[in-house]
């Protein structure tokens, strides 16, 4: 039987990867990405960044912090029931 604890501190694991992540190529206070196209933010986010990809900057941070810190929680839970499913 398997732990919702095991799930949900999964899913903030990959939450807070992903913030630290956006944190680092990012420079909040000016809202502005470390290169100039916010390459690494699309990547990082690949299904989801086609909603923000013609959007300014300040946006793409933003959403990306949002959006994307989500996804990469639930990323986290798929490969902990992934790992779950293999070594059990």
């Amino acid at each position: 039987m398997r732990s919702n604890v095991n799930y949900k501190i999964a899913f903030w694991v990959g939450f807070g990867l992903h913030i630290v992540y956006v944190y680092s190529r990012s420079r909040i206070l000016s809202m502005e990405c470390i290169n100039p196209s916010c390459t690494s933010l699309y990547l990082a986010d690949v299904p989801l960044s086609i909603l923000y990809l013609a959007m300014p900057p300040a946006i793409i941070i933003v959403a990306s912090f949002a959006l994307g810190s989500i996804l990469w929680g639930l990323y986290s839970m798929g490969l902990m029931r992934l790992l779950e499913k293999i070594f059990k």
